[in-house]
Protein backbone atom coordinates (compact mmCIF):
# COMPACT_ATOMS: atom_id res chain seq x y z
CA UNK A 1 0.00 0.00 0.00
CA UNK A 2 1.57 3.31 -0.90
CA UNK A 3 0.19 6.18 1.36
CA UNK A 4 2.77 8.44 -0.22
CA UNK A 5 0.13 10.44 -2.15
CA UNK A 6 -1.91 11.39 0.50
CA UNK A 7 0.54 13.52 2.30
CA UNK A 8 -0.23 15.93 -1.02
CA UNK A 9 -1.67 18.78 -0.65
CA UNK A 10 -3.66 20.96 -3.28
CA UNK A 11 -5.47 24.02 -3.81
CA UNK A 12 -8.84 22.07 -3.91
CA UNK A 13 -11.87 23.78 -2.68
CA UNK A 14 -15.01 22.27 -1.60
CA UNK A 15 -17.67 23.51 0.90
CA UNK A 16 -18.01 21.34 3.61
CA UNK A 17 -20.02 19.53 5.15
CA UNK A 18 -19.80 16.42 2.78
CA UNK A 19 -19.25 12.78 2.49
CA UNK A 20 -16.84 11.28 -0.49
CA UNK A 21 -18.37 8.54 -2.46
CA UNK A 22 -15.34 6.99 -4.46
CA UNK A 23 -16.47 5.16 -7.29
CA UNK A 24 -16.19 4.36 -11.04
CA UNK A 25 -18.56 3.72 -14.39
CA UNK A 26 -18.87 0.13 -13.85
CA UNK A 27 -22.17 -1.83 -13.18
CA UNK A 28 -21.25 -3.50 -9.90
CA UNK A 29 -20.50 -0.16 -8.12
CA UNK A 30 -24.37 0.09 -7.13
CA UNK A 31 -25.15 3.30 -8.51
CA UNK A 32 -28.87 3.19 -8.96
CA UNK A 33 -29.52 1.80 -5.63
CA UNK A 34 -27.05 4.12 -4.36
CA UNK A 35 -28.81 7.14 -5.56
CA UNK A 36 -32.91 5.66 -4.45
CA UNK A 37 -30.84 6.04 -0.91
CA UNK A 38 -29.69 9.38 -1.53
CA UNK A 39 -33.34 10.27 -2.51
CA UNK A 40 -34.37 8.71 0.88
CA UNK A 41 -31.63 10.60 2.82
CA UNK A 42 -32.31 14.07 1.55
CA UNK A 43 -36.06 13.70 1.09
CA UNK A 44 -37.51 11.59 4.28
CA UNK A 45 -34.63 12.00 6.32
CA UNK A 46 -33.69 15.55 5.93
CA UNK A 47 -29.65 14.84 5.18
CA UNK A 48 -27.46 17.78 6.15
CA UNK A 49 -24.44 16.34 4.18
CA UNK A 50 -23.73 16.79 0.67
CA UNK A 51 -21.91 13.86 -1.59
CA UNK A 52 -19.03 14.39 -3.57
CA UNK A 53 -18.80 11.86 -6.40
CA UNK A 54 -15.09 11.18 -7.67
CA UNK A 55 -13.78 8.22 -9.88
CA UNK A 56 -13.20 7.50 -13.53
CA UNK A 57 -15.73 8.60 -15.61
CA UNK A 58 -18.31 9.61 -12.92
CA UNK A 59 -18.84 12.73 -14.44
CA UNK A 60 -20.47 11.08 -17.32
CA UNK A 61 -23.40 10.83 -14.32
CA UNK A 62 -23.63 14.24 -14.69
CA UNK A 63 -27.01 14.86 -16.50
CA UNK A 64 -25.69 18.45 -17.20
CA UNK A 65 -22.61 17.11 -18.90
CA UNK A 66 -22.56 15.51 -22.97
CA UNK A 67 -23.12 11.88 -22.23
CA UNK A 68 -20.23 9.97 -24.79
CA UNK A 69 -21.66 7.15 -26.95
CA UNK A 70 -19.39 4.92 -25.06
CA UNK A 71 -20.87 5.58 -22.06
CA UNK A 72 -24.39 5.69 -23.46
CA UNK A 73 -25.77 2.46 -21.37
CA UNK A 74 -28.60 1.82 -19.57
CA UNK A 75 -27.33 2.07 -15.67
CA UNK A 76 -25.65 5.78 -17.39
CA UNK A 77 -28.87 6.91 -18.39
CA UNK A 78 -31.34 5.86 -15.62
CA UNK A 79 -28.29 7.37 -13.01
CA UNK A 80 -28.87 10.64 -14.95
CA UNK A 81 -32.46 10.61 -15.29
CA UNK A 82 -32.64 9.82 -11.55
CA UNK A 83 -30.98 12.95 -10.84
CA UNK A 84 -32.97 14.77 -13.94
CA UNK A 85 -36.11 13.68 -11.83
CA UNK A 86 -35.01 14.64 -8.70
CA UNK A 87 -33.44 18.25 -8.84
CA UNK A 88 -32.99 18.23 -4.57
CA UNK A 89 -30.81 15.62 -4.95
CA UNK A 90 -29.11 16.52 -8.09
CA UNK A 91 -28.48 19.50 -5.84
CA UNK A 92 -26.78 17.98 -2.95
CA UNK A 93 -24.54 15.32 -5.45
CA UNK A 94 -21.43 17.23 -7.01
CA UNK A 95 -19.35 15.37 -9.93
CA UNK A 96 -15.46 15.76 -9.76
CA UNK A 97 -12.47 14.45 -11.49
CA UNK A 98 -9.91 14.73 -9.05
CA UNK A 99 -6.08 14.52 -9.09
CA UNK A 100 -3.78 12.45 -6.64
CA UNK A 101 -3.50 15.58 -4.26
CA UNK A 102 -7.00 16.77 -4.80
CA UNK A 103 -8.48 13.63 -3.59
CA UNK A 104 -6.31 13.46 -0.74
CA UNK A 105 -7.78 16.86 0.60
CA UNK A 106 -11.01 16.04 -0.21
CA UNK A 107 -10.81 12.73 1.22
CA UNK A 108 -9.36 14.42 4.53
CA UNK A 109 -11.87 17.12 4.86
CA UNK A 110 -14.98 14.53 4.14
CA UNK A 111 -16.99 13.59 7.20
CA UNK A 112 -16.83 9.61 6.08
CA UNK A 113 -15.95 7.80 3.15
CA UNK A 114 -19.12 6.09 0.82
CA UNK A 115 -18.25 2.55 -0.52
CA UNK A 116 -21.32 1.05 -2.62
CA UNK A 117 -20.34 -1.81 -4.26
CA UNK A 118 -21.74 -5.16 -4.76
CA UNK A 119 -19.08 -7.10 -5.39
CA UNK A 120 -15.40 -6.69 -5.58
CA UNK A 121 -11.87 -7.82 -4.17
CA UNK A 122 -11.50 -4.69 -1.68
CA UNK A 123 -11.86 -1.25 -1.94
CA UNK A 124 -8.08 0.06 -0.59
CA UNK A 125 -10.14 3.55 -0.31
CA UNK A 126 -11.10 2.22 3.16
CA UNK A 127 -7.62 1.91 4.02
CA UNK A 128 -6.74 5.47 2.56
CA UNK A 129 -9.86 6.77 4.76
CA UNK A 130 -8.70 5.30 7.80
CA UNK A 131 -4.85 6.99 7.46
CA UNK A 132 -6.52 10.06 6.89
CA UNK A 133 -8.72 9.33 10.15
CA UNK A 134 -12.25 9.11 8.16
CA UNK A 135 -14.47 6.69 8.55
CA UNK A 136 -15.95 4.59 6.24
CA UNK A 137 -19.23 3.24 5.60
CA UNK A 138 -18.94 0.45 3.28
CA UNK A 139 -21.40 -2.25 1.52
CA UNK A 140 -21.15 -5.42 3.57
CA UNK A 141 -19.18 -8.81 1.24
CA UNK A 142 -16.32 -11.15 2.18
CA UNK A 143 -13.90 -8.81 0.63
CA UNK A 144 -14.25 -6.08 2.50
CA UNK A 145 -15.28 -7.85 6.13
CA UNK A 146 -11.57 -9.63 5.24
CA UNK A 147 -10.11 -6.00 5.00
CA UNK A 148 -11.72 -4.96 7.45
CA UNK A 149 -10.77 -7.77 10.28
CA UNK A 150 -6.85 -7.80 8.90
CA UNK A 151 -6.36 -4.18 8.92
CA UNK A 152 -8.82 -3.05 11.83
CA UNK A 153 -10.67 -0.52 9.93
CA UNK A 154 -13.58 -0.41 12.23
CA UNK A 155 -16.27 -0.38 9.25
CA UNK A 156 -19.49 0.40 9.99
CA UNK A 157 -21.59 -1.63 6.76
CA UNK A 158 -25.27 -1.57 5.71
CA UNK A 159 -26.53 -3.99 3.39
CA UNK A 160 -26.24 -2.81 -0.40
CA UNK A 161 -29.56 -4.26 -1.83
CA UNK A 162 -31.87 -2.50 0.70
CA UNK A 163 -31.78 0.98 -0.32
CA UNK A 164 -34.25 1.98 2.80
CA UNK A 165 -31.10 0.73 5.11
CA UNK A 166 -28.54 2.52 2.99
CA UNK A 167 -30.54 5.66 3.67
CA UNK A 168 -30.78 4.79 7.61
CA UNK A 169 -27.00 3.85 7.31
CA UNK A 170 -25.97 7.44 5.74
CA UNK A 171 -28.14 9.05 8.87
CA UNK A 172 -26.00 7.32 11.39
CA UNK A 173 -22.83 8.22 10.08
CA UNK A 174 -24.01 12.35 9.51
CA UNK A 175 -24.67 11.96 13.25
CA UNK A 176 -22.08 9.38 14.94
CA UNK A 177 -18.74 9.50 12.46
CA UNK A 178 -16.71 11.16 14.77
CA UNK A 179 -17.16 8.99 17.90
CA UNK A 180 -16.10 6.15 15.59
CA UNK A 181 -12.61 4.59 16.67
CA UNK A 182 -9.94 3.93 13.82
CA UNK A 183 -6.29 2.73 13.76
CA UNK A 184 -3.80 5.07 14.12
CA UNK A 185 -1.73 6.48 11.83
CA UNK A 186 1.44 4.31 13.25
CA UNK A 187 -0.34 1.30 12.47
CA UNK A 188 -1.35 2.35 9.19
CA UNK A 189 1.93 2.96 8.38
CA UNK A 190 2.81 -0.64 8.83
CA UNK A 191 0.65 -1.48 6.03
CA UNK A 192 2.47 0.66 3.60
CA UNK A 193 5.49 -0.43 1.07
CA UNK A 194 8.28 1.09 3.08
CA UNK A 195 7.46 -0.94 5.92
CA UNK A 196 7.33 -4.18 3.84
CA UNK A 197 9.61 -4.04 0.87
CA UNK A 198 12.36 -6.06 2.59
CA UNK A 199 9.91 -8.98 3.58
CA UNK A 200 8.33 -8.56 -0.11
CA UNK A 201 12.11 -8.59 -1.50
CA UNK A 202 13.13 -11.64 0.19
CA UNK A 203 10.29 -13.42 -0.39
CA UNK A 204 11.01 -12.48 -4.27
CA UNK A 205 14.19 -13.85 -3.84
CA UNK A 206 13.57 -16.94 -2.52
CA UNK A 207 11.10 -17.77 -5.75
CA UNK A 208 14.60 -16.85 -8.35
Amino acid sequence: MNFEPLEASSSLEITPPYFLWATNSSLHKNHIHALKALEIYYGQHKGKLDVLVTGDYVTMFDPSSILPSAFDVPHVREVRKILTDNPEVARRVRFRHLSDSEYADALSSAKFLWHTVLYDNGAYAALEAAYLNVPALSARYPAMEFMDRNFSLNLTYFDPTDVQAMAKSLLWMQENHLSINLPSRELMQNYGWKANAATLYQAVMELL
